[in-house]
């Protein structure tokens, strides 16, 4: 086995020492089974976490990338509900921007 050190606070180890001696285990068999475990949750967390496919959705407009900039300068500053938003008031429903982007807001007027 590798020997390893580690710096703790007074604190952490005393904390290590009492959940050590609750469950009848050195310090160190203590601080390793927590290492492990700590890396058995990080693995499972990745294996579960589906990776993204591509396209990761279909808006069914053949023009939206090219209105992308028009859309988004459109709705800069203003809250879901397409209204410029007062100082603590709370977010609106978003019908305004899903309109936009659904296309029954104006087309871009960009050269194609």
């Amino acid at each position: 086995m590798d020997e390893v050190s580690l710096h703790l606070s007074e604190r952490l180890r005393r904390r290590v020492s009492e959940a050590a001696r609750r469950q009848h285990v050195s310090d160190e068999e203590y601080m390793r089974n927590a290492i492990e475990r700590s890396l058995q949750d990080d693995a499972s967390r990745l294996a579960v976490q589906p990776r993204p496919r591509l396209p990761l959705f279909r808006s069914g407009d053949p023009t939206l990338a090219e209105r992308l900039d028009d859309i988004l300068a459109a709705g800069f500053g203003l809250d879901t509900t397409g209204e410029r938003p007062r100082p603590g008031a709370p977010a609106g429903t978003g019908q305004a921007a899903r309109a936009h982007l659904h296309g029954s807001g104006s087309r871009s007027t960009r050269p194609r």
